[in-house]
């Protein structure tokens, strides 16, 4: 009997090793991550129409932040050594003033670097 459930036991170890090695995700990694992506893109298409939102951070990272303006030294020692919002994060604010030289305070161009991010970023 102990003969018989360790063969049952080998054969759905066995059965579930080939279910993983066909899988999709181990098959076609890339074509589902483009889907990921193409779906996150479709879901966060809409947000292109939204303006700004004054009354969350968006006064702080944007509107009245004078230090986006302009990407010289002064900038990155302010993106690198300033906690101006309470938390460290540089990157946020290169590509805060990356997206203020190629579209100004255009929400639409704002949104759309974060709608790319984002959808290309899906796993």
């Amino acid at each position: 009997m102990k003969k018989n459930r360790k063969q049952t036991i080998q054969q759905q170890v066995s059965s579930e090793k080939k279910l993983i090695k066909g899988s999709l995700f181990k098959e076609y990694p890339v074509m589902l991550a483009v889907i990921a992506s193409v779906v996150a893109f479709i879901l966060y298409v809409p947000s292109l129409r939204n303006n700004f939102i004054s009354n969350w951070d968006d006064n702080r990272y944007l509107l009245e932040n004078s230090h986006i303006k302009s990407m010289g030294l002064n900038f990155f020692t302010w993106a690198f050594l300033d906690y101006k919002t309470n938390l460290w994060h540089p990157i946020t604010w290169i590509s805060h003033a990356l997206d203020y030289a190629l579209w100004d305070l255009n929400p639409f161009g704002h949104h759309l670097t974060s709608v790319v991010l984002n959808s290309l970023t899906r796993e």
